[in-house]
């Protein structure tokens, strides 16, 4: 029952904070055509590569996706 009543809480999120957005898609064209292994893996290092607007325009939903969850 309490999945199926919070299965949205992460979208209503998204309207409650301008930074959550960029945290539910990622345009991974905008890289390249192949752009998987040339992709930093670290924020810091991606932020210095292509810049946090940049990062925050394309989306950032991969970053977010696989930091620990703790249930």
């Amino acid at each position: 029952m309490y999945l199926s009543e919070h299965a949205v809480d992460a979208d209503k999120r998204r309207y409650a904070n301008e930074y959550e957005a960029a945290r539910h898609y990622i345009d991974i064209d905008a890289y390249g055509s192949h752009p998987f292994d040339s992709l930093p893996k670290h924020w810091s290092e991606a932020v210095s590569k292509y810049g946090e607007d940049t990062l925050n325009s394309h989306g950032i939903v991969l970053g977010r996706s696989i930091e620990p969850t703790v249930f």
